[in-house]
C-alpha cells in the first residue's frame, strides 16, 4: 500500500508544521511526499496552481515547493498571489523549473520565493534546503528542532 500522507482535514488537527507541494507530475509530488514524510510534517499536495492556492489560504503552510510550470495557474501566479495575501505573503517558497531562463527577477518582485531549483533537481538539495525553512519554523513558533 502506497503512503498517500493525512487527508486534507486532517492537516490542521496538529501542530505539527505542514508543506504544501504543488506540481502537476504525480511523480514529483509523490517523490517529495515520501521523501518528506519522516519529517514531522504534515503533507499537503496539489496538482495544480489554484489548488495550491487554496490549500495555502487555508492551511498557511511553513512551506511551499511549488513546480513553475502547471494548468489553471503556474507558479508565477501562485507566488504573486501568495504575496498580495497578508496572511501568505510570507510562506517562503521553493520553486521547481526546467524553464529557469523564463523566469525574470520582476516575475519574483515582491515574493516570497526564497530558492529555484532547476529540474531535474536533486532530492537530497531540495530535502536539505526544507530542513532548513522546517528548523527556522519550528524556532519560531517555540518548538523543538
Amino acid at each position: 500500500m502506497f503512503w498517500k500522507g493525512p487527508s486534507v482535514d486532517d492537516a490542521g488537527a496538529t501542530n505539527l508544521p505542514t508543506v504544501l507541494i504543488a506540481d502537476d507530475e504525480h511523480h514529483i509530488r509523490f517523490m517529495l511526499e515520501w521523501k518528506l514524510k519522516s519529517d514531522d510534517v504534515h503533507i499537503l499536495t496539489a496538482a495544480d496552481g489554484r489548488t495550491a492556492l487554496s490549500l495555502a489560504q487555508k492551511h498557511k503552510p511553513a512551506l511551499i515547493i511549488s513546480d513553475y510550470q502547471m494548468p489553471y495557474m503556474d507558479g508565477i501566479g501562485l507566488v504573486k498571489s501568495l504575496a498580495d495575501d497578508p496572511a501568505t505573503a510570507d510562506i517562503p517558497v521553493i520553486l521547481l523549473t526546467a524553464l529557469e531562463h523564463r523566469i525574470s527577477r520582476a516575475d519574483l518582485s515582491g515574493t516570497s520565493v526564497e530558492h529555484i531549483l532547476r529540474k531535474p533537481f536533486r532530492p537530497s538539495e531540495l530535502l536539505e534546503l526544507a530542513a532548513d525553512y522546517l528548523r527556522a519554523y519550528r524556532e519560531r513558533h517555540g518548538e523543538a528542532a
